[in-house]
């Protein structure tokens, strides 16, 4: 073992010690430093001391386990103890036995150094990786109406329908004569109007539902899991109604409505270009019926 003076080394403090196992760990010679190491006031001698003594309650279960498994199967002996002063000390120690009795000679070596290394560097990393999952969830939306941008919501729905094993429903939505609006209105309240229609679908369908800006006023939902037609119907619905009754600055009753197409879909194997054509047409066959109101296709 060993056998240097106790003091200083790689800049963390240690102690030399002896102890007889007897279901504790008892000290044995008088050794100040290991008082130090272990937290006693002016080093006091630990001489006949337990070392469980030293650590604290709700951890002195879990080293007496660790230290009876480990002599029992003999070799070195290496466990963590958080003292009641807060310290983090390793302990390394060899097994010898002597007229029938069990010592370890050990080492105890401060760590708190390290602890607070690792708890920095952990906090950095935290705060890292929110920042990192903040910048992808920024780069995910749409940055006017915070919805998924196009190609986000492209990749979901086509992730979805790749894999998707029920039935769900594919819905397109045009704003009408939204060019009328910016043109009479101007483009920041057009930003206000596309801003209200995010947040009336974002209410309307569920969060884990696909909701997302795809072009300058056309927005598509992927409803996930839907096998009952009325429902989609439902929904569709809703969004034609609630946008036509929105009041937003000084735009005229009856200016805003939308038209929405829907592709049901029931079948599996079915590509996200597909059903999105299928949607399209739809959205398309409703502004031809009049506009301001919806058409369901089923697949």
């Amino acid at each position: 073992m060993d056998q240097r003076t106790d003091g200083q080394l790689n800049n963390s403090v240690y102690a030399n010690y002896c102890c007889l196992y007897d279901g504790n760990l008892v000290f044995e010679g008088e050794n100040k430093n290991v008082g130090y190491v272990l937290g006693c006031d002016n080093g006091e001698s630990v001489d006949g001391k337990n070392l469980f003594d030293f650590v604290i309650g709700s951890d002195v279960d879990r080293v007496k386990q660790e230290v009876r498994c480990q002599i029992e199967n003999g070799g070195c002996i290496e466990f963590l103890i958080v003292t009641h002063c807060g310290r983090w000390i390793l302990n390394r120690g060899v097994l010898r036995s002597v007229d029938g009795k069990t010592y370890i000679d050990g080492v105890l070596v401060v760590i708190s150094r390290f602890k607070d290394i690792f708890y920095t560097q952990k906090q950095k990393l935290d705060e890292y990786e929110g920042k990192l999952v903040e910048s992808n969830e920024r780069a995910s939306k749409d940055s006017l109406t915070m919805i998924l941008n196009a190609n986000t919501t492209k990749s979901f729905c086509e992730k979805y329908i790749s894999g998707c094993c029920s039935g769900f429903a594919l819905i397109v939505i045009d704003l009408d004569d939204f060019k009328k609006i910016n043109d009479s209105y101007g483009h920041i309240i057009g930003d206000q109007v596309l801003i209200a229609f995010a947040d009336i679908i974002k209410n309307l369908f569920r969060n884990n539902d696909i909701v997302g800006r795809i072009g300058g006023d056309e927005f598509l939902v992927l409803m996930k899991n839907v096998e009952d037609k009325a429902i989609v119907e439902k929904r569709s619905s809703q969004i034609v109604d609630s946008f036509a009754k929105i009041s937003c600055c000084d735009i005229a009753d009856g200016e805003l409505s939308c038209s929405v197409g829907v592709a049901f879909v029931k079948n599996k194997g079915l590509h996200y270009y597909d059903v999105f054509r299928v949607a399209d047409r739809a959205m398309y066959y409703a502004k031809e019926k009049g506009k301001n109101c919806y058409e369901v296709v089923d697949l």
